[in-house]
């Protein structure tokens, strides 16, 4: 357990909220990440990395729409992340590759994070291919993350199997993310602990709204 810095003007390092607002053809889902006692600019990495490893994993008829980061305060203060924009890049593996459209927009993936006390939070990744869920079954289930990874996964490749960038993805949330406890006043000071431990529990279903338009 550590307690983040109250955030003032003028530090270098705070408590960030990325935020990737997503797209399919009849919805809109929101995913969140935070990460604790960070520059702007490695918040900024963080977010970069985190949507290239969503977009590796979601069909081509999907995409992040809108992404932006802020610090936990008050202020309208956030900033854009054009970087992270873009169509999901999700093929099936084999020669030719073949894109994919996605399954149903509220099928999602299922994942617990645990913190290095116990604590642990989930969350739901989605949208994912049609092919890759089978009467309500993940097909090929990702490895387990079990320790924090010594060094941040490679960023994935075309065809890569599913299992293998989303076990990555995994990766990439306990190296580089924070569960942080809800409950403080924003801008104040706050507690936070490391992720340790990341498993794939099921298939699942993710509430949505509307597709996001500018």
């Amino acid at each position: 357990m550590s307690v983040g810095n109250a955030w003032v003007v003028g530090n270098t390092t705070a408590l960030w909220k990325i935020v990737f607002k997503k797209n399919t053809p009849d919805g809109g889902v929101i995913d969140t990440f935070h990460v604790a006692e960070k520059s702007e600019a490695d918040a900024r990495a963080i977010a970069v990395d985190l949507a290239g490893r969503i977009k590796a994993m979601m069909p081509g008829d999907c995409n992040i729409f809108y992404a932006v980061m802020s610090r936990d305060n008050t202020d309208r203060d956030s900033r854009f992340i054009p970087e992270a924009l873009g169509d999901g890049t999700y093929v099936l593996t084999g020669s030719p590759v073949v894109a994919t459209k996605y399954d149903y927009k509220r099928t999602a993936l299922l994942l617990r994070f645990e913190n290095e006390v116990g604590g642990l939070f989930s969350h739901k990744i989605c949208p994912i291919g049609d092919l890759l869920v089978e009467e309500g079954e993940l097909l090929v289930p990702p490895a387990d993350v079990v320790g924090i990874p010594a060094d941040l996964p490679a960023a994935p490749v075309e065809a890569e199997d599913f299992n293998v960038t989303l076990n990555a993805f995994m990766q990439a949330v306990v190296k580089q993310c924070h569960h942080v406890v809800a409950g403080h006043p924003p801008g104040g000071a706050y507690t936070y602990f490391n992720i340790v431990n990341s498993y794939f529990i099921r298939v699942a279903s993710k509430k949505g709204g509307r597709v996001f338009i500018g």
